[in-house]
């Protein structure tokens, strides 16, 4: 809880300028609200304020969550998507999100972080990229394309 009263335009200020700094969701709004002290009734009232002036959008917030999280943190669809629902955000909203996703980009990544673990075995390697929120699908496959390729390098 915080320490200091916050008027409601105090509130709402504070609030779209935590938004002006970076994209956020509705569920960071409300937990940073409720840490400045606001009431249920406040905390609704600026949130809606926020998307009504768009300093808000649950589908902007998702496509660039995804976008950084597999290009920086090197994250699978299925991690970005837990991380997504945890966040409280419409499924809908989160497959949109997903299906944006350059596939051209995302097997390029998993290819690099499969190429990274040389040495171990494809166990490891499939579940070290499981963790990161791979498709065992899409691991498998790539693996199997990597495999040929290296060994049609040493013919």
């Amino acid at each position: 809880m915080a320490n200091h009263e916050w008027s409601m335009d105090q509130l709402r200020a504070k609030a779209e300028a935590y938004c002006a700094v970076a994209e956020r969701c509705c569920y960071d709004i409300r937990l940073k609200l409720q840490q400045w002290g606001a009431t249920a009734d406040q905390i609704e009232k600026i949130v809606t304020h926020l998307q009504t002036a768009h300093f808000v959008d649950e589908q902007r917030y998702c496509q660039a969550f995804a976008h950084d999280k597999l290009r920086y943190q090197k994250w699978g669809k299925k991690k970005i998507a837990y991380a997504l629902h945890s966040k409280r955000i419409a499924t809908n909203i989160i497959e949109d999100a997903l299906k944006n996703i350059d596939e051209t980009e995302y097997n390029t990544i998993l290819s690099k972080l499969i190429t990274q673990k040389k040495g171990a075995t494809k166990e490891q390697v499939t579940r070290f990229c499981m963790q990161r929120g791979f498709e065992y699908s899409r691991i498998n496959e790539l693996l199997c394309y990597i495999d040929s390729e290296t060994t049609a390098d040493m013919d």
